[in-house]
């Protein structure tokens, strides 16, 4: 009975050398974390937020979202226009509101983490630095359609 793998001396010296020329070598996967656009007619085009929906861009202090869609269950899709923000302080969100009794909005910017209650959904979107006076992506919290959870959805 076999109970494990045994290394010679040589194949251990392999794999040290394997592992010191990759050490030697990093490679940065950056772009390979990036999609080629559908529409694009070279390979050196990348994907940025704003082609995403409740994606965003930066100009200055102000941050502009995409419209998305909030899909709540049975319901009728309900549309949320997109709206630009100026970015007042670090660390700011902005996110959605959908009133469960219908309708939704793009809400911020505000330091505290949106919070969903009993008549309204929050999902946070996005939160940006204000670093001497240069507005940044901090995190996202969500891009794409807003599905509603199980316990919301009827």
């Amino acid at each position: 009975m076999t109970v494990g793998v045994r290394f010679t001396k040589g194949s251990a010296k392999r794999i040290a050398s394997v592992v010191r020329a990759v050490e030697a070598f990093p490679i940065d996967l950056t772009p390979q974390r990036r999609r080629v656009r559908a529409d694009s007619t070279t390979s050196s085009a990348t994907m940025s937020y704003s082609d995403w929906v409740f994606g965003f861009s930066i100009s200055g202090k102000v941050v502009t979202v995409n419209a998305g869609e909030v899909h709540h269950g049975k319901k009728a899709v309900r549309v949320v226009g997109g709206t630009s923000f100026t970015i007042s302080a670090d660390y700011q969100y902005i996110w959605v509101d959908y009133y469960l009794a219908g309708g939704g909005y793009l809400q911020g910017p505000s330091t505290v983490v949106p919070a969903t209650d009993a008549n309204i959904y929050r999902c946070w979107l996005h939160q940006f630095r204000l670093v001497n006076g240069v507005v940044s992506l901090y995190r996202i919290g969500h891009l794409g359609y807003i599905d509603i959870p199980g316990v919301y959805a009827n």
